[in-house]
């Protein structure tokens, strides 16, 4: 985990380390553990470093959803994460992948994203790299 957060150079390396260490720890655990430690996780000290890489937010289908969002949309975050601010109307027009649609798109799903509990701060940590 530490050295997927303080060497990556970017969301990609970040994302492979983050994968490597979860393979990892899912082949030091073995399937036995995975079988009876079901529900238990947290509670079992070897398998801590896991769950840890775990909730840092690597999954396969995250990472890669995020990446496919970035490659559609790179401006999202920086409204979403409020380092750009939202314009007062939204835009009369929009094109794939510009900063019109990242407005659209924020204004119609921010709601979501701060329902959900870290949402924000795993974005956060994923888009700074990048």
């Amino acid at each position: 985990m530490l050295l997927a957060q303080e060497t990556s150079k970017s969301l990609d390396e970040e994302i492979d380390l983050y994968r490597q260490g979860v393979e990892a720890g899912e082949m030091a655990l073995g399937k036995k553990a995975f079988k009876e430690g079901v529900g238990h996780f947290w509670g079992i000290l070897e398998t801590r470093p896991y769950m840890r890489a775990r909730k840092q937010g690597y999954s396969p289908s995250a990472s890669k959803s995020l990446k496919a969002a970035l490659k559609g949309n790179k401006h999202v975050p920086a409204y979403l994460l409020g380092r750009k601010k939202m314009p007062r109307s939204l835009p009369g027009h929009y094109g794939f992948g510009d900063d019109n649609e990242a407005i659209v798109y924020v204004d119609d799903n921010k709601a979501a994203w701060k329902a959900t509990p870290s949402a924000l701060e795993w974005l956060a940590e994923r888009s700074e790299k990048d």
